[in-house]
């Protein structure tokens, strides 16, 4: 089974997901809820959509970072899972 590479840029206005052939955006209000657990951000668009971004990938940006600014852009918190 081949592998879909799925890349998301988290711009200061949308997040954008581009898959082979796709190109989705989503305005940070999307978000409805957002959570940390371990080294993986869960961001829930709906009670079943989610969007998994782990810190391992990420190819810009400081994963530190990340959830400040999560937090600014969806004026939610983020929950962290322990």
């Amino acid at each position: 089974m081949e592998e879909t590479l799925i890349t998301r840029s988290f711009s200061e206005k949308a997040i954008e997901c581009e898959i082979p052939h796709l190109m989705q955006f989503f305005e940070y209000a999307a978000i409805a809820k957002a959570y940390r657990y371990k080294d993986c951000y869960y961001l829930f668009t709906d009670s079943r959509t989610v969007m998994i971004i782990p810190e391992r990938c990420f190819t810009e940006g400081d994963p530190a970072a990340f959830q400040a600014f999560l937090e600014e852009k969806t004026g939610k918190q983020v929950k962290v899972i322990r």
